[in-house]
């Protein structure tokens, strides 16, 4: 089942207020992606309703930029919210294989910043790279199923 990305990076944003970790707009679009290669791997199936696209810095959720990027490159101070105002998160509880993505990923990558981040999506053999390299503006998911690029950089 895909879900909205808006809603889900409400479950990161959770993580970082309670643990006061700042995240700017570009960390949390690479935390997304990880999320999202990693639930892939679990499930065979894309996490989101939206697909990633090719940026300069990386991949990106539109949906997700355009809610964040009035932040620029400061931290994110609040919840992603509907058209009536009104912020909506995943409720973990139902979707296990969702909470363990992303424990894995904040656990991993919560004290990185957004340029770290972007380098490893960059590197060689990365989905972000393959569809960079095929001047590919969409990001293909089963592309990201076989992203090990972050994998070297997981702990515990």
């Amino acid at each position: 089942m895909s879900m909205v990305p808006t809603v889900v990076c409400n479950n990161v944003l959770s993580r970082a207020f309670t643990e006061k970790i700042d995240v700017s707009p570009m960390k949390l679009q690479k935390l997304l992606y990880f999320v999202a290669c990693e639930y892939q791997k679990r499930t065979g199936t894309p996490l989101f309703s939206e697909s990633f696209q090719v940026w300069k810095y990386g991949p990106v959720l539109p949906s997700v930029y355009g809610e964040f990027k009035s932040f620029g490159k400061e931290p994110i101070s609040s919840y992603a919210r509907d058209a009536k105002g009104i912020s909506y998160i995943v409720d973990e509880n139902t979707s296990p294989v969702l909470k363990s993505s992303i424990d894995i990923i904040w656990g991993s990558f919560k004290e990185w910043d957004a340029i770290a981040l972007s380098q490893i999506t960059h590197m060689e053999g990365s989905a972000w790279s393959k569809a960079f390299d095929a001047y590919d503006p969409i990001i293909n998911t089963n592309d990201m199923k076989e992203d090990l690029t972050y994998g070297r950089y997981i702990t515990g």
